[in-house]
């Protein structure tokens, strides 16, 4: 529960870098705060999101998460915060 005034956490920026089969998903917010990193294989309703990783951002803000070994399969991502 959030009182008055605080701020809700927002993923404010997102960059991926593709690195052979390896990734580094970026993410800036509010300091401090859990960010998650969720996947699925089809974006058909209902999405089913599952979470690989949760890591919390640091003092100015900033969340990277790093994935290796993707699978050959497409998938999407989305990171959210804790709301």
């Amino acid at each position: 529960m959030y009182s008055i005034g605080a701020k809700v956490p927002v993923v404010n920026s997102f960059t991926a870098q593709p690195i052979s089969n390896n990734f580094t998903l970026k993410a800036t917010g509010i300091p401090q705060y859990p960010f998650f990193l969720q996947t699925t294989t089809n974006l058909a309703k209902p999405i089913a999101w599952n979470t690989l990783y949760t890591n919390f951002a640091d003092a100015l803000g900033n969340v990277s998460f790093s994935l290796s070994n993707l699978p050959a399969n497409q998938q999407f991502f989305r990171v959210l915060s804790q709301q």
